[in-house]
Order: structure tokens, then sequence, then C-alpha cells
């Protein structure tokens, strides 16, 4: 008996292996894409993925780089409503001036996995282009070799 049930553990563990090795990666079948909408007005993105289990869409402030979800981002501009912050479709309310030159992308996640959307920026009709976020040069090498001085000839 104790062999039987012995043999029964091995061959559940193997089909659990087998079904976890088996599990596909989660993936993205398409990507966001924005539609221009005016100040004030309603913005729908849309990804459809497949082989996820959770997904969660995710605005960059493009001077800070902070991240705020789609739960959150509704607290950072006031009267912003937000509907479906975790489904495949996103619907901002009352888009605020302010989220233009915002970047947004969707994270999907399932077995062990998590896959980040393309990136797209949010621009508003009549809006300028916000230009690209400065970046610092980089500190020098404190281990580098001091450059020569020039000489007068």
């Amino acid at each position: 008996m104790k062999r039987v049930l012995s043999i029964l553990t091995i061959l559940v563990l193997l089909a659990v292996g087998c079904s976890v090795a088996m599990a596909a990666k989660p993936s993205f079948t398409e990507q966001p894409e924005f539609k221009p909408v005016k100040a004030g007005e309603t913005l729908e993105i849309t990804v459809k993925g497949k082989n996820y289990t959770g997904l969660t869409w995710y605005f960059v402030d493009p001077v800070t780089a902070e991240q705020f979800t789609g739960k959150t981002i509704g607290e950072k501009f006031s009267g912003l409503k937000v509907k479906n912050p975790n489904k495949r479709q996103i619907t901002l309310k009352n888009v605020p001036a302010e989220l233009h030159g915002w970047f947004v992308f969707c994270r999907i996640s399932g077995n062990g996995y998590k896959i980040d959307s393309d990136t797209i920026l949010i621009q508003l009709e009549g809006m300028e282009t916000p230009e690209p976020v400065p970046t610092a040069e980089p500190a020098a090498d404190p281990t580098a070799e001091p450059a020569a001085e020039p000489t007068a000839e």
C-alpha cells in the first residue's frame, strides 16, 4: 500500500510539474494606441493579450519619472475620473490639460512573468508637443586620468 501511495504521489508531482512547465507566457496581441482627444474629453486606451491573470495601467510623469497606476492617477489630477483601471480598456473622463506629455503603458502578468506593452505618449489636441526632458550629463569618472593641459606654442 505504501508503494502504491508513493507511486501516486510521484505521478501527481510529475503532472503538476509538467503543467507548470507548459504554462504559457502572457503576451500582447494588440498594443495600446493613442487616439487624440481635447482636454476635458474622455480618453480610452485599449490593449489585448493572452495568458495573463493580472493587468495594471501605468502613467509616467515626464518630468519626475514618477509612476502612477490606473487606480492612483485620479488622485494626482483633480476632476479626473478613471473607469476600469485594471481592465484591458481604461477610460479617463475629464482629461486634464496637465496630462499632456505624460506616458502610459500596460503591464500584464501571469505564470510567473510580467510583460510591459509599448509605451505611448499622451498628446492632447490643440496643445504643443512637449520637448523631451533633458538628461543630466554623466558624472566624471574619478578614476580617469585628467585631460592633458593645453600647451602654448
